[in-house]
């Protein structure tokens, strides 16, 4: 059957993406197999989910990430996680002011996550990455619009991009903007931030495990 990578990479189709052409393909259980390897079940699976749902938990490219970062002298990164292509969130367990910028620009800096981003997100070592939920709540209840929201411009895209405005892709200036949340306590006054009003992740795991049987506890 003709399968086009450019659908594989992100759920929208470009035909005007000459050097992706269409070429033969066949499904391998959950995998796409193309002349020259395997994409296992690809990182978007836009079939039977939302678009850019992850299909299943295969995070390689994360696992590179962290080890890109502690060889860049990042410290304390106490876990990397790529919610999507799209999205990348990174706990750390802040020592120093600044040290939360230093790990963003880090995660913009490694191959691992350069090229074809749009958002990364800081959290403290409180926050679970791999849950969406928890990077959520730090986004909402640790971000300042004002002061804790930046944008950079001119980073390595690719023509893949479903939002790059034709004359970019035209002109192959291949690059986008990223946004970067700082979802964190402010390195500052961290000490008087207030305090998490919520069990301990040992206690909510021992509740859950006690009682799974009993209580239709929601997805993690």
């Amino acid at each position: 059957m003709p399968v086009n990578p450019a659908y594989v990479v992100v759920p929208y189709y470009d035909p005007t993406v000459v050097f992706y052409a269409p070429r033969p393909g066949f499904f391998v259980g959950g995998a796409i197999r193309f002349g020259y390897g395997v994409t296992i079940g690809g990182f978007f699976a836009p079939w039977g989910w939302a678009p850019g749902a992850v299909r299943f938990d295969l995070n390689l490219r994360a696992g590179l990430l962290w080890d890109q970062m502690e060889s860049a002298g990042i410290q304390d990164v106490v876990g990397v996680y790529g919610l999507s292509n799209y999205l990348y969130a990174v706990a750390i367990r802040q020592r120093y002011a600044g040290h939360a910028r230093q790990a963003a620009h880090a995660v913009l800096a490694c191959s691992a996550a350069a090229r074809h981003g749009r958002y990364i997100v800081v959290v403290d070592e409180d926050i679970d990455p791999t849950n969406l939920k928890e990077v959520l709540w730090a986004m909402m209840t640790r971000v300042d619009p004002n002061t804790d929201i930046e944008t950079i411009d001119g980073c390595w895209s690719t023509p893949l991009d479903p939002r790059m405005p034709p004359e970019k892709r035209a002109a192959r200036d291949h690059s986008n903007s990223r946004a970067i949340f700082y979802a964190v306590r402010p390195f500052a006054w961290r000490e008087k931030f207030p305090k998490v009003s919520r069990a301990s992740r040992e206690l909510f795991e021992k509740v859950v495990h006690d009682f799974r049987d009993v209580l239709p506890f929601p997805p993690r």
